[in-house]
């Protein structure tokens, strides 16, 4: 193998890594990223360590879902019941969060 086959090979790699963030989606449409999470579902928080290496814990009741840098998501959302005008499917509410993120980005 080449010298620039493995360069190339190693940067991708190191690329990828990098890359490997999860993407923590709040129900009013603002998003993070994080590196890792454990779930405690004891207190149902998110707990995770931010840039400064800092213990964060996030309400799962404030959060829709987080998705992988694959793209895999795990929704925490649930239907809930507030009156019968407010109660929206997983699918409505993926809309819902996605539009404040568009709104908040535009």
């Amino acid at each position: 193998m080449s010298l620039f086959r493995i360069f190339t090979l190693f940067f991708i790699l190191f690329a990828i890594n990098i890359k490997s963030q999860n993407s923590v989606w709040f129900l009013n449409g603002d998003k993070i990223q994080i590196s890792s999470y454990n779930v405690d579902t004891t207190n149902t928080f998110i707990l995770y360590k931010n840039k400064r290496n800092k213990e964060k814990a996030i309400d799962i009741d404030n959060i829709f879902s987080i998705t992988d840098s694959l793209g895999n998501e795990k929704v925490f959302y649930s239907k809930r019941e507030i009156d019968d005008s407010l109660t929206f499917s997983v699918k409505q509410m993926r809309s819902f969060v996605q539009g404040g993120y568009d709104a908040d980005k535009e």
